[in-house]
């Protein structure tokens, strides 16, 4: 395994991370909460040590989840194990859809310590704000995280969805407040086919900064997973909230599948799997770029680490290009989806 530094002096994670949310039923209906801890136990021996959810995952399950199968671990390794989660969703409690975005002083130190209690620990090494604060309410959400790092309720903060004005506020927030290094990492979704951080100088204001970038859905959804898990007649199971998202409907979908054939095709001339490729890729795009795949296999888990070994030339690079573009067809979320989100791109 290879390490990076998370931020310009945070921890050190495994250049390749574990996305865990797919493990409470967020994609397909059925979940395995065993299976799903032997996996995720079995990837912190493959040498991976950075665990990524969210206390909306699940409704707070995957929290636990995460907890309960590295509690042994973190007894003896704490300061080698590093978990960062999330908050700022609310979900309605009689149907647990989603219900509003809240990024409130009082809500945010409220979620912390509802997940501290499911994660089962003393403090949460990578605190995320889910989504950006409206700009009435940016500074008091800073301000929140900076008691809560402060009273050592968590390490290091990071930011989902951020612009780079976003980044830069914040940034510069927590200079001025006493903590100019905790500001460690920005994850939005990034991918082959969603190329958003590169446009919109999200990936280019990590740079300058020192801030890690940290992609979520690095395949995708599993558009880029193993080419025979979705295909043209894929039936998404109910709770799957991949059927209402654009670019697996109708001819987006097509147009998406097609490519991800034709990369198939370019992966096997460099011996590797698809979602090594698609991993590659993301890596190849800054030093600090530390990409998340989820998987509930410990094989699919096996196969991304090895994206780390993949070189990618600039031909390579050039006939990836040539087949993706600028990305996928069809917006990644809704338009109503972004609008709940506070998502501006």
């Amino acid at each position: 395994m290879q390490y990076k530094t998370l931020g310009t002096n945070g921890p050190v994670v495994s250049a390749v991370g574990l996305g865990c949310m797919s493990m409470s039923g967020n994609y397909e209906a059925e979940r395995d909460d065993i299976q799903s801890m032997q996996t995720i136990l079995g990837t912190y021996k493959l040498g991976v040590n950075f665990f990524d959810t969210a206390d909306v995952y699940g409704n707070g399950r995957n929290e636990t989840l995460v907890g309960q199968a590295l509690h042994n671990e973190l007894q003896k390794n704490r300061e080698k194990i590093i978990i960062a989660t999330k908050c700022g969703f609310v979900l309605n409690p009689e149907n647990g859809l989603y219900l509003k975005l809240d990024l409130s002083a009082k809500y945010i130190k409220a979620a912390c310590e509802a997940s501290l209690k499911r994660l089962q620990l003393d403090y949460i090494d990578v605190y995320y704000l889910h989504r950006p604060p409206a700009k009435n309410q940016f500074e008091e959400s800073l301000q929140a995280l900076v008691e809560l790092l402060t009273e050592n309720k968590i390490r290091y903060v990071g930011l989902s969805e951020a612009t780079a004005e976003n980044i830069r506020m914040a940034h510069t927030y927590f200079a001025n407040a006493g903590f100019p290094d905790k500001l460690v990492a920005i994850q939005s979704e990034f991918s082959l086919l969603t190329q958003d951080p590169l446009q919109n100088d999200v990936l280019a204001t990590c740079d300058e900064l020192g801030i890690s970038f940290v992609p979520y859905s690095p395949l995708s959804r599993a558009l880029l997973a193993p080419a025979n898990k979705i295909n043209v007649d894929y039936s998404f199971d109910e709770g799957d909230f991949r059927a209402f998202l654009p670019r697996f409907q109708g001819e987006n979908f097509k147009s998406n599948l097609a490519m991800r054939d034709e990369l198939v095709k370019l992966a096997e001339t460099k011996n590797c799997s698809l979602p090594q490729l698609a991993l590659a890729w993301i890596i190849a795009q800054g030093k600090s770029v530390i990409p998340i795949p989820g998987s509930r296999q410990l094989k699919h888990i096996t196969d991304n680490i090895g994206a780390i070994n993949v070189v990618l030339t600039q031909q390579d690079l050039a006939a990836i290009n040539n087949i993706v573009g600028n990305g996928g067809k069809g917006l990644r979320y809704s338009k109503e989806m972004l609008e709940m989100q506070n998502i501006e791109h």
